[in-house]
């Protein structure tokens, strides 16, 4: 599943509210200089060179950066 962080204003009282609905647009993958990431299934470490970030739609920016390192493994 890709997941994404996106910066918001948003106080937590009204980020809460968001809990569990979708906007539309999409999960986009961003190439981004190369760190480290550890897969905790096989301990392999692995150099990546990408993140993922939310775009509304194919003419919007991308917002938001989340390294992989950043996101839990099911």
């Amino acid at each position: 599943m890709r997941k994404c962080s996106v910066p918001s204003t948003f106080d937590e009282d009204t980020a809460k509210q968001f809990i569990g609905s979708q906007l539309p647009g999409q999960i986009v993958k961003i190439e981004c200089d190369a760190y480290e990431f550890l897969n905790k299934r096989s301990g392999e470490i692995m150099m990546l060179n990408y993140t993922y970030a939310y775009q509304a739609s194919e003419n919007e920016v991308a917002v938001g950066n989340t390294r992989v390192t950043d996101l839990e493994l099911a």
